[in-house]
């Protein structure tokens, strides 16, 4: 392998490797800001009220029911129908006048209910990543930013300078 050749290849090495090394510590100082919550799984009541079934078949929202929960992984819902039709949520049936306890689905996202006009409540889980997950964006962003990086200093450094080029220095 030529020197230049060889020269090129730990250029592009060290471009890569700083360029990924800079990205980790962007995506790592933005995990660090993510909220840690200390509490874990937790029981959250939902009551449906008496008339949610008719409000609902209007097309109207119940007010006091809320369209989306944030909970922590491995937390319940623990569902007070006082209504006097059954309801669905997440795929389990609350018979009227009964009390049903639900777990969260591990995903999060959207559940199907019958307790909404649009047929969903919402659910977030709130967990702070595992660090490994900087792992990812630190690749996406590291590996474009080290070629452009090894583009810019080998364009740069084989481009040939006269003295004709060079910057005027102020003393002169």
């Amino acid at each position: 392998m030529s020197g230049r050749r060889k020269r090129f290849g730990k250029l592009a090495l060290v471009c890569l490797l700083s360029a990924f090394a800079a990205a980790w510590a962007l995506n790592f100082i933005w995990w660090l800001l993510l909220p840690v919550r200390e509490e874990g799984p937790e029981t959250v009541d939902l009551v449906i009220p008496e008339g949610t079934a008719a409000i609902v078949f209007e097309g109207k929202s119940v007010p006091i029911i809320p369209t989306a929960f944030e909970l922590a992984p491995g937390s319940k819902l623990r569902v007070s129908n006082e209504d006097t039709v059954e309801h669905e949520i997440a795929g389990q049936a609350v018979p009227a006048g009964s009390v049903a306890t639900i777990e969260v689905p591990t995903d999060g996202g959207d559940i199907v209910c019958t307790i909404h006009p649009s047929g969903y409540l919402g659910l977030t889980l709130t967990e702070r990543p595992g660090i490994l997950s900087t792992i990812v964006p630190s690749l996406l962003l590291g590996v474009p930013l080290g070629v452009l990086l090894f583009l810019v200093i080998a364009i740069a450094s084989s481009i040939q300078w006269s003295d004709d080029d060079a910057p005027l220095s102020a003393g002169v």
